[in-house]
């Protein structure tokens, strides 16, 4: 089918043309394919994928959203002739088809009959093995040596590199959420010589090969925001940055200068906000690092629930997330919400918080506990945003960082300055806030 976008205002009918074959992207950026240029659009706001046979729509975790005749969309959704869908909360269109040309038919009808034809062909002979498939296996096959050898650091760039091409190459794009690792070492496993679980030497090697923190980092200890001046500010928020690195386990070295710079501006333009949540937020603090802990997550994860709602349980965003965690409908519903119209467990702290620790420890175990980091991004933008980033680089999971990423330009706007804000919040929870003066005299 041939389709295209119109404006839902026909005073305003403008149209935009969706090609046959491919992905446009849709959002404010110069540089998508359909650029919408309005406040509440994020840079890349979603995506619309398909063939001549359909298209489906999905949401690129913008963060006011995108509605399917006023329904969220939580996950890629097919598009049908007269469906309205609201991007943000500014721009309306609707989508309209009309019948392809049979011409045009022919060639992709030709193309699959050769895809077929090869494929049957390969059934026949049978002979032939996916070299990528194999290729991770002699990977991982090297990553069980390793380990067993007691080389936990060499065994878990092995697995990772193994898991890393089969992300490259589009293994996992179907992978269910949190479970990318465990699907490509499923895939891996036939082709071992020995039957071993590759999954749970994975998680081994992660805990036994994360080396201890310099103890300086480790101390409790430290300098105050509140009672610093102009000139130690600076410091200040490196020395408690690292600690809050170190304390979500880790690395605090190698952080760019300007990631501590970002922090400080955090501290200076959300100063009310962080002022107010973080009164607000002290009679949860206790139950939300109960329920992370209990997860063997860092309980300085609780500051995720600052950013998102400032600590308010029953926060509404415009996209339609609710509570503490800003969940949508379609994620809640997956660890065990109740969301309908009788009840929406979202806005229960103590459920939505055991929800919310499940989600970020299917995240940790999908990019690694030593790159939390990644797991922070996934949760603003959506995992399979990041996987699509990590697919870019050249090995995904040995040079994956979420340090590789901002570098390389793979990562929108919003998620590069999700984790400073993160980490304002965090910093002003462990050594008090700043005052506003000494902001804006050291430069902030």
């Amino acid at each position: 089918m041939r389709a295209c976008f119109v404006h839902a205002d026909p005073s305003r009918r403008i149209a935009a043309s969706l090609p046959v074959w491919g992905e446009v992207i849709v959002g404010r950026d110069a540089g998508v394919d359909l650029v919408l240029d309005r406040p509440s659009i994020s840079r890349r706001h979603a995506a619309i994928s398909g063939n001549p046979f359909g298209r489906k729509i999905e949401d690129l975790g913008s963060s006011n959203g995108t509605l399917l005749n006023g329904h969220p969309v939580t996950s890629p959704i097919p598009l049908r002739a007269g469906d309205t869908v609201c991007f943000g909360s500014e721009v309306t269109l609707v989508y309209e088809e009309e019948p392809i040309s049979l011409r045009l038919l022919v060639i992709p009808a030709l193309v699959l009959l050769i895809v077929l034809t090869v494929a049957g062909l390969g059934v026949w002979y049978g002979d032939k093995q996916d070299p990528i498939i194999e290729e991770a296996a002699v990977l991982a096959a090297q990553g069980v040596h390793a380990a067993h050898s007691g080389n936990e650091l060499d065994a878990k760039a092995k697995l990772r590199s193994a898991v890393g091409l089969l992300y490259k190459h589009g293994y996992l794009d179907s992978a269910p959420r949190g479970r990318g690792a465990d699907t490509a070492f499923a895939l891996i496993q036939p082709h071992l010589s020995e039957n071993v679980d590759l999954s749970a030497i994975f998680r081994d090697v992660l805990k036994s090969s994360r080396p201890p923190p310099a103890r300086s980092l480790v101390d409790a200890g430290g300098c105050r925001l509140d009672r610093v001046g102009p000139r130690e500010l600076d410091m200040c928020i490196r020395e408690r940055a690292q600690q809050v690195l170190v304390a979500l386990q880790q690395e605090p070295r190698g952080v760019p200068d300007r990631f501590f710079r970002r922090i400080g501006e955090r501290l200076r333009r959300e100063h009310a906000f962080l002022e107010q949540a973080l009164e607000r937020g002290r009679p949860l603090i206790p139950m939300l690092q109960r329920e992370l802990v209990a997860a063997h997550l860092p309980p300085d994860l609780h500051y995720l629930a600052l950013i998102e709602s400032g600590y308010r349980t029953k926060a509404v965003s415009p996209a339609g997330a609710v509570g503490l965690w800003q969940f949508m409908p379609g994620t809640a519903r997956q660890y065990g919400l109740r969301v309908d119209g009788r009840r929406d467990e979202r806005k229960d702290p103590e459920k939505s918080t055991r929800a919310a620790a499940r989600y970020l420890r299917d995240l940790t175990f999908e990019f690694g506990g030593d790159a939390l980091l990644l797991a922070l991004a996934g949760y603003n933008r959506g995992e399979n945003a990041v996987r699509r980033a990590l697919k870019r680089l050249d090995d995904p999971f040995s040079d994956r960082s979420f340090w590789a990423l901002v570098d390389r330009g793979l990562l929108p706007s919003e998620t590069v300055d999700y984790l400073p804000r993160f980490m304002a919040a965090a910093v002003a929870g462990r050594a008090g806030l700043p005052r506003e003066d000494v902001l804006l005299a050291a430069g902030y």
